[in-house]
């Protein structure tokens, strides 16, 4: 895996992420590009599709969060919280 990793590192840092997109649009291959948090938290996609998600109790800039990953069929997911104010986090 380490070799692997390294050798696609040297391959595709030769080359500008325009030079890929043109390289993989051409090829028809599915590409995604890698973002930092506060891309990923204002992309509406993601929000429309319920994975970030509101917190019930903001705190100051941070007004949203990344949804829990797990969905029980007819179980509401309860509102997103931060970490302090979990009971288990606590003590």
């Amino acid at each position: 895996m380490k070799q692997l990793t390294a050798i696609l590192d040297e391959i595709f840092s030769a080359q500008p992420m325009a030079h890929w997109r043109e390289v993989f649009d051409k090829a028809r291959i599915t590409y995604g590009l890698l973002r930092d948090p506060s891309y990923v938290i204002k992309d509406l996609q993601l929000r429309d599709f319920g994975t970030v998600v509101p917190l019930e109790v903001p705190a100051g800039n941070l007004t949203s969060t990344i949804s829990r990953p797990m969905q029980v069929h007819v179980v509401a997911k309860l509102a997103a919280k931060r970490a302090s104010e979990l009971v288990e986090q606590t003590r």
